[in-house]
């Protein structure tokens, strides 16, 4: 797996801008180099990718960035199951002659067991003065920072923080005394938060040349990236369709620099297929690269003004053409011509619905400087000749809308007030300390008047400012400065709870090796940067990242030019969808909203749960070279009656310029809907009556703590916990009139408040078709939704049978649910949890599953040849043969967090059939996992199959390969002990 390097090279001094072919630009009496000695090679997608084969829920492995170079020879320390690394020994002088792992065992309460101890060989040379440096007791170290020198590692201070257990941190961080020379770089390389250092790895020989940190995080706190996927060509541009879609250009499907030949549309509800795609010719001949974008407000085409003028004349210079995408029709037209050539222009949409040109560079390579407005309703430009943009820089400037109306920007230091009515004018009003500044940062509107701004020249590319324009004159302070350097081409973008996350960029321009590969979360509330897990590819100049509606973040891009070409895309899912097992969130629906509305206008929004805390608004995105156009973040009032919302927007058009807005609810988790697009305009939405659910009748069972547990309302009370449209009502009821039918992985629970000590008793009557997995569980957690207890039956026969079962609350128990989950067809009816002991034993464990009839696609899967044919996801060390066998003389025992996978090929069409014998130790979370993927790795379908058995039992799927299927994989993992026998797949 490829990771960062920090190395020396450090930029002392940025102060020209960048032409996109890296060439020398003129631009009026400035010479702006850029030198580009590196040569561009697609990106190398690490093998296997981050994410393949891994269960979907659960803790990972995963690698700090390192720092140093590349030299010496390989090593890898990792200290063991319930152990974490407490510190680091080793010798330094000037430079880090050697390292060894200190490593300590941890109890569940986070507390050492014994003292911190030598783990592994020591690396390095015998050089410098012995050092030690530990944590203090019940400590674990998180971080470090670190720097280079000639390509080995010169400084090195660890970080660390208090345990909560074996696997996670919490509290304050502490940092230890530096050891070895301050010198070069001193980027700060943390795990993802509340995440622990577990060993170290790097590279040495007779000094240390490289160093980094083997952490294991929790998608709860770290989120979760996807494998790389493909894409057509380098999304130098992405923006956001007002159909959710995503349009993306800029380079050629070879990736090299041109957008005159393609464009792409990728719909992300279809999937990361290329099927997902929609891969189409550039009828006009215009290049669009390094354009402008913008969605136009009053019709969701999108605006593409400006470009490369390739045909026919000077390539590197702007064009005045003016494209227009159709994103329903998906075809190109053309705009009226700018009165101006621009390239690298901003677009801003103004109050009344029209859009502002500013920046670029004109035909002869001189920076454009006067202003202009399209009008979509009449299709003319007007220029505002009242306005000289000369002295401020022509790279796309950073420009919102402000409260009175006026449009503020900021270029390099200086900031400005520009006045678009008449002829146009310009106020200059101050300008921000050399902390985050120039073309290379990143800056998004996070609250209305309110701007972050981070990465960029000054402070080495760590620094961040706040910019405040809610007053007249513009307040700028600095802010808490990021973990890596970014000091070009970071993305930013505010995400559905109004926090910020920065991805992406590096500490020098064209160079992976300094890359930040870091995700990075900033908080308006405490004004302070959290970490977050790691992408796999370094993303730099010409890479895009843009919210999709669903809350994750499409990162993508980055090349022509620079070290790689990134015809590929990355998808990050945030803390906020995961739950405190690593398990995706149950999540709140907007059943109803209205797809356009008014300023002021109060509108109702009809959401499938009654508790909901946040109702957010966020502007699409339409991003290039850093730099979101258009989105800003809005928080609405609403008042909430049993789940309908009286949703108060905004006031007026300085506040939320006009155009299209993803508005998502959020639940007291902090949990985000899947957005409903509402277009904001001066058109009212019309009056809707929408009836809060009527009461339920009283139950059938006496003192059931389930609200609506026969269904007699469908899915009122009860919450789903995968794709809504998975579990629908039923006619196919045990009693009554109602039931629920869940199918293809489909998900639902009901939640209620548990009291510690209590037994509850338990009872479902359930059915299913075929040989499909399905299950009723109740799961029993503490305050934090962590955990406590779990009782799991599958469900055997296709004929109603009732299943019951009972479970005593831990002593901190708070919260309980009740599950139900189906890989096929089923159907439950009569549930219902009462406080109780006099329960019927559950039903007996399904039988022993025959051997495969066909030839088994999986080598050695009764492990009688220990683990030969597999190939570990995590540390090797946690996964080991055993001979605590099913049948035979061989099993396999996986324990935290282990992770093992066996891939094969299959056949599209063809169906399949897995089958594992398995148990655990039921203290956490175990599971089967199979994953469908095309010929690029690129997922088409996957199961989960959760083993919580202290005895064998079998556990079995079945699969149809969908269109465009090559490859399958099997995943075994286990967090606590979990032992794996007899598994097969056949073809049926």
């Amino acid at each position: 797996m490829k990771y960062s390097v920090f190395s020396l090279a450090v930029l002392s001094a940025v102060s020209s801008l960048l032409s996109c072919d890296g060439n020398s630009l003129n631009v009026t009496s400035t010479t702006l180099p850029l030198t580009q000695d590196s040569i561009e090679v697609e990106a190398k997608v690490p093998e296997p990718p981050l994410g393949f084969a891994l269960p979907v829920r659960g803790s990972i492995y995963a690698q700090t960035s390192h720092m140093g170079g590349g030299g010496g020879s390989a090593f890898d320390i990792d200290c063991g199951v319930e152990k974490v690394l407490a510190g680091i020994s080793g010798r330094a002088g000037s430079l880090i002659d050697q390292v060894t792992a200190l490593c300590v065992s941890v109890d569940d309460d986070g507390s050492w067991i014994d003292s911190p101890a030598r783990t592994g060989q020591s690396r390095g040379g015998g050089g410098g003065t012995a050092f030690n440096q530990t944590c203090p007791a019940d400590h674990g170290v998180v971080g470090f920072t670190g720097g280079t020198e000639n390509g080995v590692s010169g400084h090195l201070q660890l970080h660390c923080r208090r345990l909560v257990d074996n696997n996670s941190t919490a509290g304050t961080l502490q940092s230890l005394a530096d050891v070895g020379g301050r010198i070069g770089m001193t980027p700060r390389l943390l795990c993802a938060d509340q995440a622990v250092a577990k060993g170290i790895y790097g590279k040495s020989g007779g000094l240390v040349n490289s160093f980094g940190l083997n952490c294991i995080e929790n998608p709860a706190s770290a989120g979760r990236w996807s494998n790389v996927i493909d894409w057509p060509l380098i999304a130098i541009h992405s923006i956001v369709t007002p159909e959710g879609k995503v349009l993306s250009f800029g380079s050629t499907l070879e990736g090299e620099q041109g957008a005159h030949f393609h464009y792409d549309l990728w719909d992300p509800e279809i999937g990361t297929s290329p099927q997902s795609h929609q891969t189409l010719d550039n009828t006009l001949g215009v290049d669009s690269f390094c354009s402008a974008g913008v969605v136009i407000p009053d019709n969701g085409n999108v605006l593409m003004p400006g470009g490369d003028s390739r045909f026919g004349r000077s390539v590197n210079s702007g064009h005045a053409d003016v494209p227009i995408f159709n994103s329903t029709t998906a075809a190109l037209s053309r705009a009226k011509n700018m009165s101006f050539a621009r390239w690298y222009p901003t677009a801003t949409t103004l109050p009344d619905g029209d859009i502002l040109l500013t920046g670029g560079i004109d035909g002869a390579r001189k920076q454009s400087e006067t202003p202009e407005i399209y009008s979509s309703l009449t299709d003319e430009w007007r220029s505002l000749p009242g306005i000289n943009t000369s002295a401020y820089g022509y790279m796309y400037p950073r420009q919102w809308v402000a409260a009175d109306g006026r449009v503020f920007g900021a270029n390099g230091k200086k900031l400005y007030y520009l006045n678009t009515s008449g002829q146009g004018s310009l106020t200059a009003v101050g300008s921000l300390p050399n902390v985050a500044v120039g073309s290379g940062s990143t800056a998004v509107m996070y609250a209305p008047g309110k701007i972050l701004q981070a990465g960029g020249w000054g402070k080495q590319g760590f620094g961040a400012v706040l910019i405040d324009i809610n007053g007249g004159t513009p307040v700028v302070r600095t802010a808490e400065s990021m973990s890596e350097p970014r000091v070009v081409w970071a993305n930013s973008l505010v995400l559905p709870d109004g926090t910020v996350l920065v991805l992406g960029g590096t500490a020098k321009d064209h160079d992976a090796s300094v890359a930040a590969l870091g995700s990075e979360l900033w908080d308006p509330e405490t004004e302070s940067w959290t970490q977050l897990s790691r992408s796999q590819l370094p993303r730099l100049y010409h890479s895009t990242s843009v919210l999709l509606k669903d809350g994750t973040v499409l990162l993508a891009g980055g090349g022509a030019p620079g070290p790689l070409i990134n015809r590929n895309a990355e998808i990050f899912s945030p803390p906020y969808l995961y739950d405190a097992n690593g398990s995706l969130k149950s999540r709140p629906e907007i059943i109803t909203a209205p797809t356009f509305a008014a300023y002021g206008q109060t509108v109702k929004v009809h959401s499938s749960s009654a508790i909901i805390e946040r109702v957010t608004l966020v502007k699409s995105s339409a991003v290039t070279h850093s730099w979101n156009m258009e989105q800003r973040f809005l928080e609405l009032s609403f008042t909430n009656n049993n789940g309908v919302l009286d949703v108060v927007l905004p006031a007026n058009a300085n506040l939320a310029t006009p155009g299209y807005y993803q508005l998502y609810v959020l639940d007291d988790r902090g949990t985000p809907s899947v957005a409903r697009v509402l277009k904001m305009g001066t058109v009212p939405a019309p009056e809707v009556v929408i009836e809060p659910p009527t009461p339920e009748p009283p139950t059938t069972t006496p003192d059931n703590l389930l609200q609506n547990g026969g269904f007699e309302l469908a899915k009122l009370s009860w919450n789903d916990c995968a794709d809504v449209a998975l579990t629908t009502a039923s006619s196919s009821a045990s009693d009554g009139a109602g039931a629920i039918a869940v199918e293809s992985g489909g998900c639902l629970y009901q939640e209620f408040v548990a009291e510690p000590g209590v037994e509850y008793t338990f009872e479902c009557d359930a059915a299913i078709g075929a040989a499909d997995y399905a299950s009723v569980f109740l799961q029993i957690n503490d305050a934090n939704y962590s955990e406590l207890a779990l009782q799991e039956h599958q469900i055997l026969g296709s004929d109603y049978a009732a299943y019951r079962g009972t479970l005593e609350a831990p002593a901190n128990a708070q919260y309980a649910s009740l599950g139900l989950y189906s890989e096929g067809n089923s159907r439950f009816d009569r549930c219902s949890v009462v406080a109780g002991t006099d329960a019927p034993e559950p039903p007996s464990p399904a039988t022993p599953q025959p051997e495969p009839s066909n030839a088994n696609l999986l080598l050695n899967g009764g492990f009688e040849q220990q683990k030969n044919g597999w190939i570990d996801c995590s540390v090797e060390t946690l996964t080991r043969a055993s001979t605590d066998a099913d049948s035979g003389d061989g099993a396999l025992e996986i324990s935290g967090a282990g992770c093992i996978y066996q891939e094969f090929q299959i056949s599209a069409g063809e169906q399949y059939r897995l089958h594992c014998r398995a148990k655990s130790a039921g203290t956490d979370y175990t599971s089967l996992s199979w994953q469908i993927t095309d010929q690029v790795r690129a997922e088409l379908d996957a199961i989960e199959i959760p083993i919580g058995n202290t005895t064998y039992k079998s556990y079995e799927a079945t699969l149809t390969a969908p269109q465009g299927s090559a490859h399958s994989a099997v995943t075994l993992y286990s967090e606590d002990t979990g032992l794996f026998d007899n598994c097969f797949v056949e073809a049926l």
